[in-house]
């Protein structure tokens, strides 16, 4: 079998060169919509795989906007230096 390449663009990060191919989209769909709230079974459909793949491979971003959200809300004083940054 042949195998194709689909020369997309790639970046330069820390010496590193990171590629962007269909997997990259992919996992940039599915934690942007964790990150709206979207029901992981509604994720995984539309991606064709299953919630458990989700739950595995991308439930740390739910978890990490959970952490955040609790940081942001705790009773800290004015010279705390955590902020959010969109």
């Amino acid at each position: 079998m042949k195998e194709y390449k689909t020369v997309l663009k790639t970046t330069i990060i820390g010496g590193r060169e990171l590629k962007r191919d269909s997997k990259s989209f992919r996992s940039y769909y599915i934690i942007t919509r964790i990150q709206q709230g979207v029901p992981h079974n509604i994720i995984a459909k539309n991606c064709g795989t299953s919630t458990a793949m989700i739950d595995k491979h991308y439930s740390i971003y739910q978890q990490l906007d959970d952490m955040i959200d609790v940081l942001l809300q705790t009773d800290r004083s004015k010279h705390s230096k955590l902020k959010l940054v969109e």
